[in-house]
């Protein structure tokens, strides 16, 4: 199980399941003792055991979850390839869809284009707090997907992409000579809906966009944010840059500052170890308006985790509703450890939750507890 996402209006929340394809719905009126409520199958056709399945069976690995604010509606992406996003029901906790991320206004099936758009995919989700844009991770094209959520909530009116780089060439694609694109493995947007973050694995930047209305997005300012630890600058000249890999983001409640959960080794760009790997760290962004970010500090709390690598969607850092607290699990399994770091952001000192019998990754604040999905009793958040 990775990913843990609040029902808004609930003392519910979405737990996904990536090996059975199925995200969980659990209760936690009692927080020591949280009930499992109900399920999807992230799964259309299936077949009856031992029969194998047929040609028109159809399932996605569950991963990250995005939640509407009025607790309606549900985003799942799967953590691989896939080119499709799941939407449930959350009234009646069914799957409505599976939505294929074909760019441009959705087709009919039983006549499709010739040739086909192309197809993008999505390893990380969020949604505006409007509940009306969507915003995915597509990884391995390096671009941001983004799209408006129709009427009947089962599927997106139409699909669009950027590339993260800022310049992109559509007619050789490519970027710049001196371009570095993103490779983005998560996606938060800001409490006021108009500032979308891109955690970018590959380098150690973030991408910005400026969310300007309902479906439509653009480049911010900067469009990529380098300095965490090191500058664009630094990549040109030194081929040893720290890569501080970034795989998670939040947002502070009054949407000010951003947090980002990065990997705390360094490597060169051949992936060639010049130092000892530190551990996981923390740093922020200063947000200075619609869609425009600046460095705020970098690495200013060093985590209890130490690991080189990232899950795709999977929010692995929470701040309590006072925005004086911030909760960091583990951005990877690989180097995962059973505690989770607490970073106090008035003067950014660590202390440590040891979770004792798991190994957290997905985290989620429900009033005052925090939760990670292992069904295990809830830790209440004080100083």
């Amino acid at each position: 199980m990775f990913d843990v996402a609040y029902i808004p209006g609930t003392n519910d929340a979405l737990i996904s399941n990536f090996g059975y394809f199925t995200v969980y719905r659990v209760n936690f009126d009692n927080p020591t003792r949280p009930v499992l409520v109900g399920s999807v199958k992230l799964e259309v056709n299936p077949p009856t055991p031992p029969d194998p399945p047929g040609p028109d069976y159809y399932s996605m690995f569950a991963e990250d979850i995005a939640v509407t604010s009025d607790g309606k509606l549900a985003i799942v992406s799967d953590g691989g390839f896939s080119p499709v996003i799941a939407f449930i029901n959350l009234e009646t906790m069914t799957l409505s869809s599976f939505f294929e991320l074909y760019e441009g206004v959705p087709f009919d099936p039983a006549t499709p284009p010739d040739p086909l758009p192309p197809l993008n995919s999505a390893q990380a989700v969020a949604i505006t707090p409007d509940n009306q844009t969507v915003i995915m991770a597509d990884y391995f094209s390096g671009t941001a997907v983004y799209g408006k959520i129709n009427g009947a909530r089962n599927g997106l009116e139409s699909v669009h992409s950027i590339h993260l780089c800022p310049n992109w060439n559509d007619k050789t694609k490519t970027c710049g000579a001196k371009d570095y694109m993103s490779r983005p493995v998560n996606v938060a947007i800001s409490p006021d809906g108009q500032t979308a973050l891109l955690a970018d694995a590959g380098w150690g930047m973030v991408s910005v966009l400026k969310i300007t209305g309902p479906g439509k997005v653009e480049p911010g300012t900067p469009f990529q944010l380098w300095g965490f630890p090191d500058t664009y600058a630094d990549y040109l000249a030194d081929e040893n840059a720290a890569l501080g890999h970034v795989q998670s983001i939040v947002f502070s409640p009054d949407g000010q500052k951003a947090y980002l959960l990065q990997n705390g080794c360094y490597l060169s760009l051949d992936d060639k170890l010049i130092a000892n790997q530190l551990q996981n760290q923390i740093s922020w962004v200063r947000i200075n308006g619609p869609g425009q970010a600046s460095v705020g500090k970098a690495w200013v709390a060093m985590l209890h985790s130490r690991s080189g690598s990232q899950l795709f969607g999977v929010d692995t850092l929470a701040i309590s509703k006072d925005g004086t607290n911030l909760y960091a699990s583990n951005p990877t399994l690989s180097g995962a450890t059973k505690i989770v770091s607490r970073v106090n952001l008035l003067d950014f000192s660590t202390s440590a939750v040891n979770v004792n019998s798991t190994v957290p990754v997905g985290i989620e604040i429900l009033g005052r507890k925090f939760y990670w999905p292992m069904f295990l009793p809830a830790i209440t958040n004080t100083p």
